[in-house]
């Protein structure tokens, strides 16, 4: 953004709930940036989840790896050249772990995906909070789950994979559900295998 960052309010995990948004002025350039950014990065954004539920489900063409790099990384550009700190440095290293899969280091698959798909759920909502600070002209809010995101990516360059955070609201809703129907179906395979099930 011309003239230096965008006004961001600083926070750390204790502070999260408490940070504040403070009225920001920005010129019609850099709005009109920050829109085309938004724009495009929203589409990157989807069809990024598009691919990595390809590949989970276990599609393997090798230019969905490739297609995947090439956004996150044209997303990173933009955005560092925009100072969208939380948003570059998630991408950075989203990257780094996607060019390790190209060079094939390990591969797209399993908790790598996993991983991937979260950086990108947590991509969305940090474009969400980009819109609304434009939309209302209010400073940025930092997100400090970025910092966990990010231990997890850097331990799978590590070759450790970091166990994904407890499951939380609609999550942790359907994964009950889940364990239900589990439950349900549990109690029945005793008469399915006796054949009294039918």
């Amino acid at each position: 953004i011309s003239g230096g960052s965008p006004d961001v309010v600083e926070s750390d995990a204790a502070a999260a709930g408490s940070q504040e948004r403070t009225k920001v002025e920005r010129d019609e350039e850099d709005v009109e940036l920050l829109v085309e950014f938004l724009d495009e990065s929203y589409d990157e954004v989807a069809r990024i989840e598009e691919v990595l539920l390809e590949l989970q489900q276990g599609v393997t063409d090798p230019e969905h790896l490739n297609e995947v790099f090439r956004k996150v990384h044209s997303i990173k550009g933009v955005a560092s050249c925009c100072d969208l700190d939380d948003i570059t440095n998630l991408t950075h290293i989203t990257e780094e772990v996607l060019s390790d899969c190209r060079s094939e280091k390990y591969e797209l698959k399993g908790g790598v995906i996993d991983v991937c798909m979260d950086s990108n759920d947590l991509l969305r909502k940090l474009l969400d909070e980009v819109k609304y600070a434009v939309d209302e002209g209010t400073s940025l809010i930092l997100f400090p789950e970025v910092a966990g995101l990010i231990d997890r990516l850097e331990a799978v360059r590590r070759g450790e994979m970091l166990a994904a955070p407890e499951p939380q609201g609609l999550s942790l809703w359907l994964l009950a559900e889940a364990l239900s129907l589990l439950e349900e179906l549990g109690e029945s395979l005793p008469q399915w295998a006796d054949g009294s099930l039918r």
